[in-house]
C-alpha cells in the first residue's frame, strides 16, 4: 500500500520523507541536506538503506528512522526549526508509546515496524 502527501510517503508499511521535506524540518537548504545524506550514505554502516529511493516526481526519499539523526544533529546545533521538529516528534512518540503500553492501539501504531 502506498500513500503520499506532499513530502511524506507511506510505502509497504514504512515511512519516508523527501530530502526537501527533511531540509525544511531542519532549517537548511535542499543542497545542504542532499550533501549530508549523500555523505552519511557513504560512511554509515547501513549506508545502502539511508537513501530510500525516489518518489514518482523523481525526488530522493529517506527512510523515517534514518531521517531522525539529521533532525537531532541540527537540533543539537541550536537550529530552532530542527528543535521544534524534534520536540513535536518526541511528543508524538511518547503519546504512541503510552497508548501501546496501555493497550490502546490504532491502525497506524499496529503497522509500525522498525
Amino acid at each position: 500500500m502506498t500513500t503520499t502527501k506532499g513530502d511524506l510517503h507511506w510505502i509497504n508499511g514504512r515511512g519516508y520523507i523527501t530530502i526537501d521535506g527533511l531540509a525544511r524540518m531542519c532549517g537548511v537548504s535542499h543542497q545542504v541536506m542532499d550533501h549530508k545524506v549523500t555523505k552519511a550514505k557513504n560512511i554509515h554502516p547501513r549506508g545502502e538503506y539511508i537513501h530510500g529511493g525516489w518518489d514518482l516526481q523523481g525526488r530522493k526519499l529517506i527512510l523515517d528512522v534514518d531521517a531522525v539523526p539529521f533532525i537531532q544533529g541540527y537540533a543539537f546545533q541550536h537550529k530552532e526549526i530542527a528543535q521544534q521538529s524534534l520536540a513535536k516528534f518526541a511528543a508524538i512518540g511518547i503519546r504512541a508509546w503510552i497508548k501501546r503500553e496501555l493497550g490502546i492501539e490504532d491502525r497506524i501504531i499496529r503497522s509500525w515496524s522498525l
